[in-house]
């Protein structure tokens, strides 16, 4: 589970634990008040309860990882592309991820599809950011972003907006290793964000 959606979701359930304990206070001390004229306390915790629910559903959570999502209901083949010559290294592997987790749609071929999702704007950076007593650098950060588009006939239907992960690499021995180091992290979060993407095609968020 994706950090932001957690904390949401305690934040939330902190919210229904303090509605419900207001509920139980409040009949106690005011056994027949207007309030609970027509719910009771088990009611008002149903009510958070489904508000939980709903809350989620509207939110589209209940979709991530699985289902449509962004793709319209009437696509039946989804061509993917490049928009850019900086999508081509991850496009095949994206090609296959998205060819064996989708359900309602197949994958086909540009020129024999129902919509078209590009793939584009990649960018990486990888800077300093933390050093020795010498003032040599012993951790580097690593930014690994981009971003996919759904199209049907040169009409763009849906943006993921930037999608960005991240690590570290530490300085361990030189140069040689560094970039090693930096190539295995690159690796690693090509797969993180190949996941991450397809949880915002297939919710549609």
């Amino acid at each position: 589970m994706k950090p932001a959606l957690l904390s949401r979701l305690r934040r939330y359930a902190a919210c229904c634990s303090a509605g419900y304990s207001f509920l139980v206070r409040a009949k106690k001390r005011h056994p027949r008040p207007a309030i609970f004229s027509s719910v009771d306390v088990q009611g008002g915790a149903g009510l958070l309860l489904a508000g939980a629910v709903l809350l989620l559903s509207s939110c589209g959570y209940h979709l991530a990882g699985q289902g449509r999502g962004a793709v319209p209901a009437d696509v039946s083949v989804l061509s993917i592309t490049a928009s850019d010559g900086s999508a081509h290294t991850l496009l095949p592997a994206w090609k296959r991820y998205v060819r064996n987790h989708a359900q309602d749609y197949t994958v086909g071929e540009s020129g024999q599809s129902d919509a078209e999702l590009r793939l584009g704007g990649f960018s990486e950076s990888f800077n300093p950011v933390s050093f020795g007593a010498t003032g040599v650098a012993v951790t580097y950060h690593l930014v690994f972003s981009g971003q996919l588009s759904l199209w049907r006939k040169d009409v763009r239907l849906w943006n993921s907006g930037p999608i960005t992960v991240q690590g570290d690499v530490y300085a361990v021995g030189g140069p040689s290793s560094i970039e090693a180091s930096r190539a295995r992290l690159r690796r690693d979060l090509n797969r993180q964000w190949i996941h991450e993407a397809w949880l915002k095609l297939s919710s549609g968020f």
